[in-house]
């Protein structure tokens, strides 16, 4: 019984493909922590850390926690550490330079 809840969940947060794009999941099951996604598509250090302390969280720990959802919608990470700030993988730019 508690497995079929658990699949039951992961179902939900999967986006299915009538219910829009892979970016279109990924913002729904991000919510407000896709700001920072945002934030790391254009590079900007601050509005990270801004982001992140209004969750509560280091950016560090905030980037490790999209890119588990990430790779759970998109099978693959979305970020990656610049060395004090995030940036969009080249390989996913595309996708969201042109939402």
């Amino acid at each position: 019984m508690a497995d079929d809840r658990k699949q039951e969940k992961i179902a939900e947060q999967k986006p299915q493909e009538s219910e829009g794009t892979l970016l279109d999941g990924l913002k729904r099951a991000l919510g407000e922590k896709y700001d920072f996604v945002e934030a790391a598509l254009s590079g900007n250090a601050s509005k990270q850390a801004l982001t992140a302390a209004g969750l509560g969280l280091l950016s560090d720990a905030l980037a490790d926690e999209i890119n588990d959802i990430a790779a759970e919608i998109m099978g693959d990470i979305i970020l990656e550490d610049q060395g004090g700030y995030y940036t969009i993988i080249e390989d996913y730019r595309e996708i969201f330079e042109h939402e």
